[in-house]
């Protein structure tokens, strides 16, 4: 690898860093957003196997490519759980608490395959920031502008949209050059 497509191939991490900084606050400020400390455990424990799983699978874990779908099958079943206990626990954030635990998701699936080389990984990433940005722009983002102001309020989309905008257009710099050719 050259160089250049080094210092490419690094930009684009950084990148990948960012919407994991993303994620990261966003985890932060849903403490607020939901105002319950036993519905932000839950969020937790809803998003901590999947990223685990996540970040096990960037490293080439072999036992967790072998066991794929009984992992995602049991972590599918086990965030089914934890949904419906979050719900019962408190029944006038619900809709809230669904809506969190899925914009993290979202955002969880979009950090893993944003440095995808595979085109089909490189949609998935994409289509999950954009879902990510259109859920917390439409449910969180007022109640965030409320508690801590407009700036504090859009800092996991910024970081999501620099983070994106930083891999994409390296990609597409790498690819003129011929250093980069997609799956």
């Amino acid at each position: 690898m050259s160089i250049k497509a080094k210092k490419l191939s690094l930009i684009r991490l950084f990148g990948a860093a960012l919407i994991l900084i993303s994620l990261f606050s966003s985890l932060f400020l849903d403490f607020f957003v939901l105002n319950n400390w036993l519905l932000f455990l839950l969020i937790i424990f809803f998003n901590l196997p999947w990223m685990i799983l996540s970040i096990g699978l960037k490293f080439e874990m072999n036992y967790l490519r072998n066991n794929l779908l009984k992992i995602s099958i049991t972590l599918g079943i086990l965030s089914i759980i934890i949904a419906i206990i979050g719900i019962l626990i408190d029944l006038v954030t619900s809709t809230l608490f669904i809506v969190v635990l899925l914009s993290n998701f979202l955002l969880l699936i979009c950090w893993h395959y944003s440095p995808s080389i595979y085109k089909k990984e490189k949609m998935w990433a994409i289509i999950g920031g954009v879902s990510y940005a259109i859920l917390t722009i439409i449910f969180i983002l007022n109640i965030l502008i409320y508690l801590f102001g407009i700036l504090t309020g859009l800092i996991p989309i910024l970081l999501l949209s620099l983070g994106i905008l930083l891999i994409l257009s390296m990609e597409l710099i790498m690819n003129r050059k011929g250093l980069l050719n997609y799956v």
